[in-house]
């Protein structure tokens, strides 16, 4: 389970660290507005959803902890 758990970390951070740089490339190079269409239109509201009930069903599951 900590596997799991250390994966879906990665992927959050990758995620939020990518989505900040790209959303300050597009700020600092004028085209905000492009970048808000294309964001509503790509499947990132979906990928965050389920990112969001992965990140719930992992909060409920116990951590089996050593001897």
């Amino acid at each position: 389970m900590k596997l799991a758990r250390k994966a879906v970390l990665a992927v959050t951070l990758l995620l939020c660290g990518g989505g900040y740089i790209f959303s300050q490339y597009s700020f600092f190079s004028g085209t905000t507005d492009q970048y808000v269409k294309a964001l509503d239109k790509s499947p990132v509201p979906l990928l965050s959803l389920a990112l969001l009930l992965i990140l719930t069903l992992l909060a409920f599951i116990p951590e089996k902890e050593g001897s």
